[in-house]
């Protein structure tokens, strides 16, 4: 596999599009990410003075109509509040239809099976050298606190009974949680290529297996949902699969909850998953107590979230759907759904098992990477979407 110049760089650059935890706190924003989705996007406008027929397909406009209706149902109900509003947000919004047109651009130049293998072997490759390294070595290596100043949370507060030491490697991202939240889409997408070459199955395990050494709920959830979605492989071997997960993950999640259950018995501090049952009930009993918050939720473009469920928790944290309902409402959250889905159909199984990781993911809607993994998972190079 060889790629010219400009397609490395256009791989390159897809790959930092994705750095949404190196965050620059200066400017409140993944300040990588950012730059780099507008760098691709002057590329695309540089390659249209050339060739002016570039025309804008159905896929590329389905999404900037869901984010035009997000925008608009935002402001009609920013307006009827008169609060104050996020500016940050509003200027994603507005950004997220040139990076819209930015992976559009990739997608035509580099082929899209190679542009997601590149993006899984070099995320995978930073959490296997972060992972070795520390078993073999015995150091850690912390890839986020020499760009952003802040520590990588890898080790946990409690040690097995047969190691002296533990970690949960997150590569390039500030959690492990976070890493399966970003690799897993791609790599349920990438698994329609499973039976085009050695390189693409390898490619793949490796990959699986990375988001299984995270020891995250995430990336256990995302690692069953993607073998339920892969028919390319028996169930003899699926088993095996389960069986190494078991004994990979199990005793950590074992201990973990005798740990966390000791915890809520001495000090009654409650568990993550708890935290966000809670809020999840909460938010639920917000929207459809109230008109308001029935047909315009929290508010999405507001500086203040009226209402997070009594917990100090990122407004994304339990899962994208769970944000969209919160913060736009469940009518209307329901409709830009099926707006979507219907818009983007007949879906392969691969793209539906994308957008279910997606939905239940902490990938946030202003992340300057949202609109790429939209189009990815929407765009089949076997139908080009048009």
């Amino acid at each position: 596999m060889s790629f010219s110049l400009q397609k490395l760089t256009l791989l390159s650059l897809f790959f930092l599009w994705s750095l949404h935890s190196v965050y620059s706190f200066t400017y409140g924003l993944p300040l990588l990410a950012t730059l780099s989705g507008i760098i691709i996007f002057i590329a695309y406008s540089m390659s249209k003075f050339q060739n002016p027929g570039l025309y804008i397909n159905k896929l590329q406009l389905t999404i900037i109509y869901f984010y035009c209706f997000i925008f608009s149902w935002s402001l009609i109900e920013l307006l009827i509040v008169q609060d104050p509003a996020n500016l940050k947000r509003l200027i994603f919004l507005f950004l997220s239809i040139p990076f819209i047109f930015a992976i559009r651009y990739i997608v035509n130049v580099v082929n899209f099976s190679h542009l997601l293998m590149f993006y899984l072997l070099v995320h995978s490759l930073f959490l296997y050298v972060q992972f070795f390294v520390f078993y073999l070595f015995d150091y850690k290596i912390d890839f986020l606190e020499p760009l952003i100043g802040t520590n990588q949370k890898t080790k946990w507060d409690f040690k097995f009974s047969f190691f002296e030491s533990f970690i949960r490697p997150a590569g390039l991202f500030n959690e492990p949680g976070t890493y399966s939240n970003f690799v897993a889409p791609i790599l349920l997408l990438f698994s329609r290529y499973y039976k085009l070459g050695k390189e693409y199955r390898r490619v793949f395990w490796l990959s699986f297996f990375s988001i299984i050494l995270t020891f995250s709920i995430f990336g256990l959830i995302f690692s069953i949902i993607i073998l339920f979605f892969l028919p390319n492989i028996s169930k003899i071997l699926k088993i095996f699969v389960f069986t190494i997960i078991g004994f990979i993950i199990g005793p950590y999640f074992i201990q973990r909850f005798f740990y966390r259950a000791e915890n809520f018995l001495l000090d009654g501090t409650a568990p993550g998953l708890a935290y966000r049952e809670e809020f999840v009930a909460n938010i639920f009993f917000y929207v459809t107590n109230n008109f308001h918050g029935l047909f315009f939720g929290s508010g999405n473009l507001i500086s203040l979230i009226r209402y997070k469920g009594g917990y100090n928790l990122p407004d994304h944290d339990a899962g994208l759907i769970m944000y969209l309902i919160h913060s736009l409402g469940p009518f209307f959250t329901v409709f830009i759904i099926f707006f979507l889905l219907l818009r983007c159909s007949p879906l392969d199984r691969y793209s539906l098992g994308a957008f279910t990781i997606l939905s239940i993911s902490k990938v946030p809607l202003f992340s300057p990477f949202a609109p790429a993994i939209l189009y990815i998972i929407f765009y089949n190079d076997n139908k080009k979407n048009k």
